[in-house]
Protein backbone atom coordinates (compact mmCIF):
# COMPACT_ATOMS: atom_id res chain seq x y z
CA UNK A 1 0.00 0.00 0.00
CA UNK A 2 1.55 2.77 -1.27
CA UNK A 3 1.24 5.77 0.31
CA UNK A 4 -0.24 4.47 3.74
CA UNK A 5 1.31 4.09 6.96
CA UNK A 6 0.09 2.04 9.78
CA UNK A 7 0.80 2.14 13.20
CA UNK A 8 1.03 -0.16 15.87
CA UNK A 9 0.64 0.64 19.64
CA UNK A 10 1.96 -1.64 22.36
CA UNK A 11 -0.42 -2.07 25.35
CA UNK A 12 1.30 -2.49 28.54
CA UNK A 13 -0.34 -4.38 31.35
CA UNK A 14 0.33 -4.18 34.70
CA UNK A 15 -0.40 -6.62 37.08
CA UNK A 16 -0.88 -5.88 40.79
CA UNK A 17 -0.69 -8.39 43.19
CA UNK A 18 -1.49 -8.72 46.52
CA UNK A 19 0.80 -7.95 48.93
CA UNK A 20 1.84 -4.68 51.46
CA UNK A 21 0.19 -1.46 50.51
CA UNK A 22 2.53 1.30 49.81
CA UNK A 23 2.41 4.17 51.24
CA UNK A 24 3.37 7.56 49.13
CA UNK A 25 3.64 10.36 51.84
CA UNK A 26 5.74 12.45 49.67
CA UNK A 27 7.65 12.62 46.25
CA UNK A 28 10.20 9.80 45.39
CA UNK A 29 13.54 12.36 45.80
CA UNK A 30 11.85 14.54 49.07
CA UNK A 31 14.37 14.58 51.58
CA UNK A 32 13.32 14.70 53.80
CA UNK A 33 9.74 13.09 53.78
CA UNK A 34 7.35 15.23 55.58
CA UNK A 35 4.15 14.55 56.99
CA UNK A 36 2.12 17.88 57.44
CA UNK A 37 -1.41 16.33 57.91
CA UNK A 38 -3.19 13.49 59.39
CA UNK A 39 -3.12 10.62 57.38
CA UNK A 40 -4.97 6.99 57.01
CA UNK A 41 -2.71 4.20 55.46
CA UNK A 42 -4.26 0.65 54.95
CA UNK A 43 -2.65 -2.24 56.92
CA UNK A 44 0.10 -3.64 55.91
CA UNK A 45 1.73 -0.22 54.67
CA UNK A 46 5.67 -0.89 53.93
CA UNK A 47 7.44 3.08 53.65
CA UNK A 48 10.62 2.24 52.37
CA UNK A 49 12.92 5.73 51.59
CA UNK A 50 16.15 4.07 52.16
CA UNK A 51 18.33 6.95 53.60
CA UNK A 52 16.19 9.90 53.16
CA UNK A 53 14.54 11.40 56.11
CA UNK A 54 11.37 10.15 57.51
CA UNK A 55 9.59 13.36 59.59
CA UNK A 56 5.52 13.53 60.97
CA UNK A 57 4.98 17.46 61.44
CA UNK A 58 3.87 18.12 65.45
CA UNK A 59 0.61 17.41 66.02
CA UNK A 60 0.10 15.20 63.03
CA UNK A 61 -1.51 11.49 63.71
CA UNK A 62 -0.99 8.49 60.83
CA UNK A 63 -3.51 6.30 61.40
CA UNK A 64 -3.14 2.47 60.11
CA UNK A 65 -6.42 0.73 59.68
CA UNK A 66 -7.24 -2.31 60.85
CA UNK A 67 -7.02 -4.58 57.69
CA UNK A 68 -4.48 -7.63 57.39
CA UNK A 69 -2.59 -7.74 60.45
CA UNK A 70 -2.75 -3.72 61.14
CA UNK A 71 0.88 -3.74 60.42
CA UNK A 72 3.05 -0.55 59.77
CA UNK A 73 6.68 -0.92 58.08
CA UNK A 74 9.40 2.18 57.84
CA UNK A 75 12.73 2.21 56.69
CA UNK A 76 14.54 5.42 56.26
CA UNK A 77 17.38 7.34 57.62
CA UNK A 78 17.21 9.85 60.18
CA UNK A 79 13.06 9.47 61.40
CA UNK A 80 11.34 12.62 63.59
CA UNK A 81 8.27 12.58 65.46
CA UNK A 82 7.71 16.14 66.41
CA UNK A 83 6.12 17.68 69.65
CA UNK A 84 2.57 15.34 69.66
CA UNK A 85 3.17 13.73 66.70
CA UNK A 86 1.24 10.27 66.80
CA UNK A 87 1.15 6.52 64.99
CA UNK A 88 -1.65 4.68 66.04
CA UNK A 89 -1.79 0.89 64.49
CA UNK A 90 -4.65 -0.39 66.58
CA UNK A 91 -4.48 -4.00 64.75
CA UNK A 92 -7.23 -6.23 63.97
CA UNK A 93 -9.76 -8.62 65.81
CA UNK A 94 -8.41 -7.46 69.49
CA UNK A 95 -5.15 -7.45 69.04
CA UNK A 96 -2.88 -4.06 68.40
CA UNK A 97 -0.68 -3.73 65.10
CA UNK A 98 3.11 -3.76 64.53
CA UNK A 99 5.15 -0.98 63.73
CA UNK A 100 8.73 -1.85 62.84
CA UNK A 101 10.90 1.00 61.98
CA UNK A 102 14.40 0.88 61.00
CA UNK A 103 16.88 3.84 60.63
CA UNK A 104 20.40 3.77 59.53
CA UNK A 105 20.67 7.10 61.24
CA UNK A 106 18.15 8.39 64.37
CA UNK A 107 15.05 8.04 65.91
CA UNK A 108 14.13 11.20 67.47
CA UNK A 109 10.45 11.25 69.76
CA UNK A 110 9.79 14.46 70.61
CA UNK A 111 8.02 15.61 73.86
CA UNK A 112 4.30 14.07 73.62
CA UNK A 113 5.12 11.99 70.62
CA UNK A 114 3.87 8.30 70.69
CA UNK A 115 3.58 5.08 68.70
CA UNK A 116 0.50 3.48 70.21
CA UNK A 117 -0.54 -0.42 69.25
CA UNK A 118 -2.80 -0.90 71.95
CA UNK A 119 -6.04 -3.50 71.41
CA UNK A 120 -7.41 -5.88 73.73
CA UNK A 121 -3.85 -7.77 73.34
CA UNK A 122 -1.19 -5.55 73.14
CA UNK A 123 0.93 -4.93 69.70
CA UNK A 124 4.55 -4.82 68.97
CA UNK A 125 6.97 -1.41 68.26
CA UNK A 126 10.19 -2.86 67.08
CA UNK A 127 12.65 0.02 66.19
CA UNK A 128 16.27 -0.32 64.72
CA UNK A 129 18.32 2.43 64.71
CA UNK A 130 22.00 3.82 64.70
CA UNK A 131 21.50 6.14 67.51
CA UNK A 132 17.94 7.57 69.28
CA UNK A 133 17.09 10.72 71.05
Amino acid sequence: MSGTRAAFFVVAATTVLAGPARAQFCGPAADPCVVNANTVVPGGTVVDLKTRAFVVASGVTITVQGTGNGSFTLTAGDVTFRDGARLIAGGVNGTGGNVSIKASGAVVMQANSRIEVTGGAAGSVTMVAASAK
